[in-house]
């Protein structure tokens, strides 16, 4: 008999005309990297992403089941079963692997209209031994890198060694138009009125909520709340590359117009996500928005 528990993630990037963006410095706006000035009047200038400096960002995603990594906490229900009454062969997972159990650790890179995001997320398996009766744990991990640039999307499967392409034209998208107080007023007015109908029509948690700003890692970001999903704070630096501060993160992937810096579910039931590094305009080695080489074409 074996026992999988698995962690749903999927990087649904290759079938989006997607855009990269990122915060602006002194430095990024000087010096812009090769591929942002050669197409920067691409699309009559319309592309905001072209200009995009490099941008890496590093998170964890987890689903929490009562304020705890639901994966890890079924492994150690399971791990104390298995180890009370008769005796039987328990097998179980090294301290390091117990750690990273339900957690997707993501690596993403922006720069000019290319995005790449690498996701590493770590599971188990439980056998019985040959004979007898038992719990043999094992720890599992896939890896999967996505990248989108001018002329093709590519998604590879690093675990299986795999990878497929098509064509893409990179990442589009528009920069913001500078807001006045009277369209703060005005979007705020349409907000909630949207919310109130919601509300009536018994979707009220559906809808989110702005709730100010605030900053992480020392990057700006705007703070809302929702029912379903909880507390988000999602990045506001980078609205001249077209980068949005609307709560619509998928729960478990990467997006080309948003970057959620933090998330808290309510209750302590949901996804989870937080950020342990983001970095704008320092230069990393283009090479992160090339696959391995040796993969197999599916």
């Amino acid at each position: 008999m074996q026992h999988r528990v698995t962690t749903a993630f999927f990087i649904a990037l290759a079938m989006l005309p997607l855009a990269g963006c990122s915060a602006s410095n002194d430095q990024a706006q000087n010096n812009p990297s090769p591929g942002a000035a050669q197409n920067a009047g691409d699309n009559n200038g319309a592309n905001a992403a072209v200009n995009t400096p490099p941008i890496h960002v590093e998170q964890t995603v987890v689903m929490l089941k009562d304020g705890q990594p639901a994966v890890e906490q079924t492994y150690r229900q399971l791990l104390a079963k298995c180890s009370e009454g008769a005796p039987v062969q328990v097998k179980p997972l090294d301290p390091e692997s117990v750690g990273k159990l339900g957690r997707t650790y993501l690596k993403i890179w922006y720069q000019g209209d290319s995005m790449a995001v690498r996701a590493d997320s770590w599971d188990y398996t439980m056998t019985q031994p040959a004979q007898g009766l038992g719990c043999l744990f094992q720890a599992t991990h896939q890896s999967n890198l996505s990248i989108i640039k001018r002329g093709e999307a590519i998604n590879a499967d690093l675990t299986a060694q795999t990878e497929t392409r098509s064509p893409s034209q990179g990442i589009v998208r528009q920069a913001a138009a500078a807001a006045t107080s009277s369209d703060d007023s005005d979007d705020a007015k349409m907000r909630a009125a949207v919310a109130a109908q919601l509300q009536q029509q018994g979707y009220g948690g559906l809808a989110s909520q702005t709730a100010g700003s605030a900053s992480a890692l020392g990057q700006p970001c705007a703070r809302t709340t929702n029912a379903v999903t909880g507390e988000s704070c999602t990045w506001s630096g980078g609205g001249q590359w077209g980068f949005v501060t609307d709560d619509d993160v998928n729960d478990h992937t990467a997006s080309p117009y948003t970057i959620l810096l933090w998330r808290n579910p309510p209750s302590g039931n949901g996804m989870q996500w937080t950020t342990q590094t983001m970095t704008v305009g320092n230069r990393f080695d283009n090479a992160v928005f090339e696959p391995p080489t040796g993969l197999s074409t599916k």
